[in-house]
């Protein structure tokens, strides 16, 4: 798997908290010509993107922003809220590093379920791909509040937005993660979570011994564009010249 944050040394002397703008998530229905080869595999016929922009949430608040050792790195700590009103259950999908979009992941060499601190308990799945994602997958009605959540960031520079995707169904080699790729454990999380995404516990990992990449799919349903309040006057960090 990618090496974690909590590998690489920081720098406590440089961290610099800030507070992120949290601005209203601008969900955009995905037309049909979004590139995807997944299909949206349990959506009821009468469930559009159109509807589905109405019933899902996301939120998100870089609250501090630190200079780690690997340039040109930096970690960001984020706090962050989705929710799903919908009649059927959804994947939210975090690009890390999260100056990439969804988009550009079309195959994944690895797969680590692992276990958020908190009571209850809430699953995070990481998918090792051209980059990398972090996907949670909420229940109808389930809404998750993660804090202090690490995203690894490989840009220099201020990244003002993140985009976030919500899609039907994940797909690795044509087949569904739950079921197929995480083993025993479902990550469905059902009902009002509250978690520190400090604490992580692996529950599960598959990687390729070969490290190739698996072909990954997926089917947009909605996005979002979400504010950073990262700009020039408050990035923490710029490269030394």
């Amino acid at each position: 798997m990618r090496p974690r944050h909590g590998i690489f040394a920081v720098l406590p002397i440089c961290l610099i908290a800030l507070c992120a703008c949290r601005g209203e998530p601008a969900a955009e229905p995905v037309p049909p010509s979004e590139p995807a080869s997944a299909g949206a595999q349990g959506t009821p016929a009468e469930v559009t993107a159109e509807t589905l922009s109405s019933q899902l949430d996301a939120t998100l608040a870089v609250v501090a922003a630190e200079p780690t050792l690997k340039y040109p790195r930096a970690t960001w700590v984020v706090e962050l809220t989705l929710a799903n009103h919908s009649s059927l259950p959804v994947w939210f999908l975090i690009p890390e590093p999260p100056e990439f979009s969804p988009a550009l992941e079309r195959g994944a060499w690895a797969i680590e379920a692992v276990r958020l601190g908190g009571q209850p308990t809430a699953t995070l799945v990481r998918i090792s791909a051209t980059h990398g994602l972090a996907a949670f997958h909420l229940a109808p009605g389930a809404r998750l509040t993660v804090r202090d959540l690490s995203l690894e960031s490989w840009h220099p520079e201020p990244v003002p937005a993140i985009e976030l995707w919500a899609v039907s169904e994940i797909l690795l080699d044509g087949r569904p993660l739950i079921g197929d790729w995480l083993g025993d454990v479902d990550p469905t999380l059902s009902g009002p979570i509250e978690v520190q995404g400090a604490a992580e516990e692996s529950l599960y990992e598959w990687v390729d011994p070969n490290l190739a990449s698996h072909p990954l799919a997926y089917a947009p349903l909605v996005r979002w564009t979400l504010d950073t309040g990262l700009d020039e006057e408050n990035w923490p960090w710029r490269p030394q010249e």
